[in-house]
């Protein structure tokens, strides 16, 4: 499947601390003038951008999409770097970096990614330029 570009940047949520989320949240408003409630985003969508850091391997795990309990899906594999920010990476973006990873970390430059409708994580670019 061709992917067409609309030359549009892609928007990651944050939280109003600043975290990076891994969906878009969204806050139910009342709308005096339609007398209706509508839902808004409530996270902070930002510009994507690519970052440096260190990161150590956490874990992984599945999701509960339907609230059942049950988790479905594929696993999504958690980073967390030396701010103390937990990144979640998809099994795709693992799986291209196998290689990279050393005892569990991953060091080098990340951007974050958007897969399916509403789930965004980070994806490892390279190494870090030494200039």
């Amino acid at each position: 499947m061709n992917r067409i570009k609309t030359g549009k940047t892609l928007q990651i949520p944050f939280s109003k601390e600043g975290i990076p989320l891994e969906k878009e949240t969204y806050e139910r408003v009342y709308d005096e003038g339609s007398l209706h409630y509508q839902y808004v985003i409530s996270s902070i969508m930002k510009d994507n951008y690519i970052f440096e850091a260190t990161m150590q391997y956490k874990g992984k795990d599945k999701e509960d999409k339907y609230g059942t309990g049950y988790k479905h899906g594929p696993n999504h594999y958690y980073f967390i770097d030396q701010n103390n920010i937990t990144y979640r990476m998809f099994p795709i973006d693992i799986i291209d970096n196998l290689s990279h990873i050393d005892h569990g970390k991953l060091d080098g430059k990340f951007t974050f990614v958007k897969r399916g409708y509403n789930d965004y994580g980070v994806k490892y670019l390279g190494t870090r330029d030494n200039n």
